[in-house]
């Protein structure tokens, strides 16, 4: 069980990083009206990929303790639910990917999708009880 946490623990600042990079990146190619790049494709590509390598560690994790312990916490669920929302959202991205879109409307897009899984992310970590919301794991 322990490796499973430390790995979700861990793989959040990843998640954060890349959505840094990807906020300050479309947002400045929204605001210097760039044409859309490898950089921005990558990053678009990216994002859900590792937000949903997230949400795929914390259900292996949550069916780890589920099984462990014959259950978890209601505030888990409500976690689990937000953070599947959260990938759902930043899924989203995919049917944008083979139409031909302005480029200002694909890094506006891209931007609104990062922001929304952002605050979706941050009400996802406040259902969880107060002493792992914002836990930095070590595995000790």
């Amino acid at each position: 069980m322990d490796f499973l946490r430390l790995l979700h623990s861990w793989n959040r600042w990843l998640v954060l990083i890349v959505a840094i990079v990807a906020l300050v990146y479309f947002a400045l190619g929204l605001l210097q009206k760039r044409s859309w790049d490898k950089n921005a494709a990558l990053l678009a590509r990216v994002f859900p990929i590792i937000v949903n390598i997230q949400w795929l560690l914390g259900v292996l994790f949550l069916l780890q303790t589920w099984a462990q312990q014959g259950g978890v916490a209601p505030p888990i669920w409500g976690h689990a639910l937000t953070m599947t929302i959260a990938g759902g959202i930043a899924g989203m991205t995919a049917m944008w990917r083979k139409r031909e879109l302005p480029d200002d409307i694909r890094y506006r897009n891209h931007l609104l999708v990062v922001i929304v899984v952002l605050i979706v992310i941050f009400i996802g970590i406040t259902l969880l009880p107060a002493f792992i919301q914002w836990r930095f794991y070590t595995g000790t």
